[in-house]
């Protein structure tokens, strides 16, 4: 059984494109300069991919979502946009060259087919006699009897289309009278106790572990941003905020909105310090762990592995601080 392919399945980029660049990943024109259509696009395909994260291949989408930010983050940025375009304009330059100095295979056309003379078939004579001759003349002039087949052929029609007519006026005359049956009947009664809570509680949506950490990848994305740290680091500073968030999102999540900000902010600044002590968490991976039909770096199980393994180690001070935060009233 083939491995599965994100890139092909979720985006519809075939192997021969992969690795792909940011402009094939993000689905816009190539060296695109509309930074609302690039923004655009970046977020409509980070939706989906958070969607996708509460599946089967929930890993797999998370590391999409990783690239993808990184293609927004640098193609919204000027100076980075315009280094990135030059190396890629030199890039696929050599690879177009590469295909002009391949030498063409030259295909020999196959032969026309030769035309084989069919000799004339005899022409069969049939007697005079015996064979009934067919007029298409009318055999009796000055008749009427034309003249009634069209007559019957016209009132038949006309039969139908009453027909038609009286079927659609009894379909009208049900269709009325079960409106104004349904329309005199009572509403039955709200079971939701309280007027108005059902809608609240609809309105008020509990988050899952893909919202938390999803949210925590979209603030480390907005800061380094503004800061200007280069993609490397931030896909690190992105990783160990996820190992460090994962093990309490129950209770992120369980938060108010101010106090989750507050959470999201300690992690990365956890992260940006653990970076700088003991690297990244793919530093940390185990070379062995995982499947053998993934590839490493979207190999789901080698992924939770080294994010276990990293918090283990580094991230009880972080623990600490954030049970602290979480006692506190807002």
């Amino acid at each position: 059984m083939a491995a599965f392919d994100p890139y092909y399945e979720w985006l519809g980029i075939p192997p021969k494109d992969q690795p792909p660049h940011h402009y094939r990943l993000l689905g816009i024109e190539l060296y695109e300069s509309h930074l609302t259509a690039i923004d655009a696009a970046a977020n409509r395909i980070m939706a989906y991919l958070q969607e996708l994260s509460n599946g089967e291949n929930g890993a797999l989408a998370q590391q999409l979502l990783n690239e993808v930010s990184a293609a927004r983050v640098c193609l919204l940025n000027k100076k980075r946009k315009a280094t990135y375009d030059q190396t890629l304009k030199t890039k696929l330059s050599n690879k177009k060259q590469k295909k002009k100095n391949k030498p063409a295979t030259v295909t020999t056309p196959p032969p026309l087919p030769v035309a084989i003379p069919v000799e004339p078939a005899e022409e069969s004579t049939f007697p005079e006699t015996g064979i009934p001759q067919i007029s298409t003349e009318d055999s009796h002039p000055g008749s009427s009897l034309g003249t009634s087949s069209r007559r019957t052929n016209r009132r038949t029609k006309q039969g139908e289309n009453r027909t038609v007519l009286i079927v659609i006026g009894l379909l009208l005359i049900v269709a009325i009278a079960l409106g104004v049956y349904s329309w005199q009947q009572p509403q039955a009664p709200s079971k939701t106790g309280k007027k108005g809570s059902s809608t609240k509680s609809s309105s008020k949506r509990a988050l899952n572990e893909s919202n938390v950490i999803s949210k925590a990848r979209e603030m480390v994305t907005t800061q380094d941003e503004s800061d200007n740290i280069d993609f490397k680091k931030q896909l690190d500073i992105t990783g160990i905020t996820v190992s460090l968030i994962r093990p309490h999102w129950r209770q992120i999540a369980a938060a108010k909105m101010t106090k989750r900000t507050e959470c999201y902010q300690l992690a990365i600044t956890h992260a940006k310090k653990l970076l700088e002590d003991h690297g990244s968490v793919d530093s940390h991976r185990d070379k062995r762990a995982g499947t053998s039909k993934q590839p490493l770096n979207f190999d789901p199980r080698a992924n939770r592995e080294a994010e276990k393994s990293y918090h283990d180690k580094y991230g009880k001070e972080f623990d600490t601080e954030l049970d602290e935060l979480l006692d506190t009233s807002e």
